[in-house]
């Protein structure tokens, strides 16, 4: 069927948006399998090769985790910062409609729902998710190298691994209610 859709692209009958669906179907089919590597050395023995995978598919479990939670923080900082803007907004308009008792009032509420953001320190853990992600994204790189590379010191990669996990267990706030998703999007490995 591959061969068929690239012949008919090369005479151009198939029709364009037909191609960015199949192509995007492709891409999202290849970002589900978690453990798909184009090379595994021949160096290692399957015991190591179980290891690093199993090392691999705990961060990555991890990475998701940290990955949702920074999306979450982020929606909850702008969405807030959008409306107490907008609040802001018109407390001034209603300055020039009515006087200044509603814009004490709306300015009010503007400043308690940024009071509320300090509060929860939503900037502070979505910058603390960010950081963790992408440092579990840098640790599954390197996994993914000791496997193609086959040069494997399990005692370096536990030590980094543990280094991680007790640093942001202290830094960021709880991320197991993503889990769910996790095993939705995950569920097949």
């Amino acid at each position: 069927m591959c061969t068929k859709i690239k012949e008919s692209l090369l005479r151009g009958l198939v029709a364009t948006s037909f191609v960015k669906f199949f192509s995007s179907q492709i891409i999202i089919n290849m970002a589900r399998k978690i453990c798909d590597f184009n090379h595994i050395s021949p160096d290692l023995n399957s015991e190591q090769i179980d290891e690093l995978i199993g090392y691999y598919k705990t961060t990555h479990q991890k990475w998701f985790l940290y990955k949702q939670a920074h999306k979450h923080y982020k929606l909850i900082k702008y969405a807030a910062r959008l409306t107490s803007g907008a609040i802001a907004g018109g407390g001034i308009a209603s300055v020039i409609i009515s006087g200044s008792v509603l814009t004490i009032i709306s300015l009010g509420a503007s400043l308690l729902i940024e009071i509320l953001l300090d509060y929860k320190n939503v900037n502070e853990n979505m910058n603390n998710c960010k950081y963790a992600y992408q440092s579990y994204g840098h640790l599954m790189i390197r996994i993914k190298t000791a496997l193609r590379l086959g040069q494997f010191n399990s005692e370096n990669l536990i030590n980094d691994i543990s280094n991680l996990d007790n640093f942001f267990v202290d830094i960021c706030p709880l991320v197991g209610k993503y889990k769910k998703d996790y095993h939705k999007k995950y569920a097949a490995e």
